[in-house]
């Protein structure tokens, strides 16, 4: 049976192959990467994001692209391990440091060099076991219910 490499030998594969042990004696080292920008310096927005701002402008009492996340946990909670973790991501993805700031009537985003949040703790544990989940379905669709300023950060709640 031949092997894949070889059924393809025709002078394109020839090539690459050519250059791929080239660049392999070589030592090629990956492409450039994109210079990181300097923390709070204004950055146009996105489609998406240009789209988001327009709506809240539009509406700004509406709360359009809030969303209510509940997570179900079972077991002892560590609060502070969550906190630290929570603000670990925070640190690693600038998404989540960034807010919208207007210029001369157009709008920016701005990544914020640091962002640190503490958990607001909502102790269910007085309700009896069955009402808790409707509860907490309860009060994360009306924190939904309240628009954000999206000049600030966090553009999220979290409890």
């Amino acid at each position: 049976m031949r092997s894949t490499s070889a059924s393809l030998a025709d002078p394109k594969q020839i090539r690459i192959e050519e250059y791929l042990r080239r660049a392999e004696v070589q030592g090629a080292k990956p492409s450039q990467t994109i210079p990181p920008r300097d923390s709070g310096e204004p950055i146009p927005l996105s489609f998406s994001q240009e789209q988001v701002w327009l709506h809240a402008q539009l509406a700004p009492d509406v709360p359009l692209y809030n969303e209510a996340v509940t997570v179900h946990f079972t077991g002892k909670l560590d609060v502070s391990v969550l906190e630290r973790s929570f603000n670990e991501i925070l640190r690693r993805h600038e998404i989540w440091r960034t807010s919208f700031l207007v210029l001369d009537g157009q709008p920016f985003q701005i990544v914020h060099t640091e962002l640190n949040v503490a958990l607001s703790l909502v102790d269910l544990r007085s309700l009896p076991v069955a009402d808790r989940n409707a509860e907490a379905v309860r009060l994360a669709t009306q924190d939904a219910t309240q628009p954000l300023d999206l000049s600030k950060v966090p553009l999220f709640r979290i409890s």
